[in-house]
């Protein structure tokens, strides 16, 4: 038997031992048609040496934060009139000097008035319980002795 041939035709491709060794065709130097004074590649090309231009930095110093106010904050979580006058105080000493605070002393009145208020409500409420409960007991006291 021998081996036939497919229909379609001889095949295209030689057996690996037949293959002729790979050898590249491209030379560094070889100039190409149309090139007369081709440049050699990754040949550095001169370039304008540009400025280089740094923006000046300003540096500017932080506001010292004034210490009535840094006070005013604390205290009011303890003493609120204190806290309220700290801040007050405070206030007009950041308008006059420009110091840092504002934030601070204006945080320490409004809790402070928000405490007093609550202690004010609380002192009131405590007020009229206590001035109903003894409203009640002299009117007990009085019908139980007759």
């Amino acid at each position: 038997m021998s081996q036939q041939q497919p229909p379609y035709g001889p095949p295209q491709q030689q057996p690996y031992d037949a293959q002729q060794p790979y050898a590249p065709t491209y030379q560094p130097n070889q100039q190409y048609a149309g090139q007369p004074n081709a440049v050699q590649p990754y040949a550095v090309q001169p370039y304008a040496v540009q400025p280089y231009y740094v923006q000046p930095a300003y540096i500017v110093a932080p506001r010292p934060t004034n210490g009535l106010a840094i006070a005013a904050f604390v205290s009011v979580w303890f003493v609120s009139i204190l806290g309220i006058i700290l801040g007050h105080v405070a206030l007009s000493q950041i308008r006059r000097s420009g110091e840092g605070g504002h934030g601070l002393a204006v945080a320490a009145l409004v809790l402070g008035y928000v405490f007093f208020g609550l202690v004010a409500l609380f002192l009131l409420f405590y007020l009229v319980v206590l001035i109903g409960i003894l409203g009640v007991a002299a009117t007990t006291v009085g019908t139980v002795n007759s």
